[in-house]
């Protein structure tokens, strides 16, 4: 669902335009008028909401009239508004009983909490900590959370090591996958080498030895391989009930469907007569296996039977 829908839904979206004015003042009228620096700023702003409403103005203290084009250019923006902004929430919130109500409370809070594991999952899996600094010397333009790399001295080391986060499945872990740092040292950012089935793999570097090159692109979802061995389901009917209401599953079909009662004992027969059925056929086809491998016997002893027999009068005739 994350890689067809995304994590979001988009609930408004705030559609406009972004306008900025420049004004450029003389450096030697700006020196000269230092103590009226207030007060520029503000006839600056004064300019600047009137562009909106597409009139010309003048001003004094030396700021000059804006050219009339500026509102012309203003003016067009009015159709050719785009999303400056949005809101939503996340995915897994419009996962509930109100939006699904066909399915069982249990079933829809189960894939909800599926749903938001894996909406963080990707967000985790994307999260490329470093400096965000501009004017850091330890600025990495690959990152996009800061993880306080951006104070300390930079440095020329070309390798800072190789960490893993797994997940704990018991209290007597490993010395290697003890209560370690799950982050590179200072001075150092770390980075995504590759998730290897659900096992994030960083490596860690000085910041500013990836600044070149382009943006790495986003990882998408499944990072968990499928397994190799395939479990086949027997044929079987599961059965949830919820106060008045009951749904079944049968066999492989993954789809719950709500049943009445007698519809669900209908059910049960139909799948106990088919299981009968199969049964006598099996019982059949046995009993012609075992009726050929008696005849295929019978046709054998009476084979060598008379190849004794025939033997035993070759020898009589000799002597």
């Amino acid at each position: 669902m994350v890689v067809d829908y995304g994590t979001h839904v988009i609930k408004s979206v705030d559609a406009g335009a972004s306008l900025v004015a420049e004004d450029y003042l003389d450096s030697k009228y700006v020196s000269a008028n230092a103590e009226q620096q207030s007060k520029i700023e503000t006839e600056a702003g004064f300019h600047f909401f009137n562009l909106l409403k597409f009139e010309d103005n003048k001003f004094g203290i030396g700021l000059k009239n804006v050219d009339q084009s500026s509102s012309k250019v203003a003016g067009k923006h009015k159709n050719n508004l785009v999303a400056i902004d949005r809101s939503g929430v996340p995915l897994h919130y419009v996962i509930n009983q109100n939006t699904v109500p066909d399915l069982p409370l249990p079933t829809v809070e189960k894939v909800s909490e599926s749903l938001k594991k894996a909406i963080q999952r990707y967000y985790e899996v994307n999260t490329r900590p470093g400096c965000v600094d501009v004017s850091s010397q330890n600025f990495n333009f690959q990152a996009n959370v800061d993880d306080a790399s951006c104070e300390g001295p930079a440095t020329n080391l070309s390798f800072g090591g190789v960490f893993q986060q797994c997940t704990q499945l018991s209290s007597n872990a490993e010395p290697f996958v003890r209560n370690w740092p799950k982050r590179t040292q200072t001075q150092f950012s770390q980075h995504l080498a590759t998730v290897s089935d659900n096992c994030e793999i960083f490596y860690c570097a000085p910041s500013m030895t990836f600044t070149g090159g382009e943006l790495k692109p986003v990882i998408l979802p499944p990072f968990t391989k499928p397994p190799q061995v395939r479990m086949e389901a027997d044929n079987k009917v599961m059965v949830m009930t919820e106060g008045e209401k009951t749904w079944v599953r049968l066999g492989n079909d993954k789809q719950w469907k709500p049943a009445k009662p007698e519809e669900i004992v209908k059910m049960l027969k139909q799948i106990d007569s088919d299981s009968n059925k199969v049964s006598a056929a099996e019982k059949t086809g046995v009993a012609g296996l075992l009726a050929l491998m008696a005849l295929v016997a019978v046709v054998a002893v009476v084979i060598i039977r008379r190849r004794r027999k025939k033997q035993s009068n070759q020898i009589y005739e000799q002597f």
